[in-house]
């Protein structure tokens, strides 16, 4: 029982981490990869200003907490 509500929990929760890194996806019409690239190469207008680095690290935190979750489901299998 513990094991299914768990594993409920973090599907949940990945479906709303899916949800708004897709929106991140579309603000920017890039992956996260192509972003952090795209930063480093200055093809970013005002890569430093603030929106810009609030969206990378609040981008940045979604890509580790959807891989993090992924190992946990999968160590619940």
């Amino acid at each position: 029982m513990f094991d299914t509500t768990m594993k409920d929990a973090i599907e949940h929760r990945l479906s709303v981490i899916g949800v708004q890194i897709r929106a991140y996806e579309n603000q920017y019409g890039m992956n996260f990869e192509q972003f952090q690239s795209s930063g480093r190469s200055g093809e970013l207008q005002a890569p430093t200003s603030y929106r810009i680095e609030r969206d990378y690290f609040e981008w940045d935190s979604l890509i580790t907490r959807r891989k993090k979750l992924n190992d946990i489901l999968q160590w619940l299998a």
